[in-house]
């Protein structure tokens, strides 16, 4: 969609309403890969190092919300409709990376199919029981 906004800025037709839909659509799934890279960072990362990564990362959150608009402001400022190009030469990037980085895997924390979907259903059961059993639910 980025692709399709450069070269409709390039040929001088793009109209507000364009920008808004390249706008809202990441928005819409930009969500959705979240699982999957905490998933993937309890395989790269060693659990010793989990709490630093993951602060690390909600620091990089954090520092993103606030230096983005500014930052985009000089970029379109600086480059105008070149900001589109940046935008699609950084997500090819991350699209090579992800396809060269090879992700680990941990014999020990990828169970089987059978020993997983054991598992997902035993979870639940026991959860259940627990309730049912009417024990208390706090600590004291």
């Amino acid at each position: 969609m980025t692709v399709g906004l450069a070269v409709l800025f390039a040929l001088g037709r793009v109209e507000v309403w364009h920008v808004y839909v390249t706008l809202v659509r990441p928005r819409g799934g930009g969500d959705l890969p979240a699982p999957g890279r905490a998933g993937l960072i309890s395989l790269m990362v060693p659990e010793t190092h989990f709490a630093r990564v993951q602060g690390f990362n909600q620091m990089l959150q954090g520092v993103l919300t606030i230096a983005s608009p500014p930052l985009g402001r000089f970029s379109w400022v600086a480059a105008h409709a070149g900001v589109l190009a940046i935008d699609v030469v950084t997500a090819l990037i991350g699209i090579v990376v992800a396809i060269v980085v090879a992700v680990p895997s941990h014999p020990g924390r990828l169970p089987g199919k059978r020993h997983r979907e054991a598992v997902l259903l035993a979870r639940p059961r026991e959860g259940m029981a627990y309730i049912r059993a009417g024990r208390e639910w706090w600590p004291s």
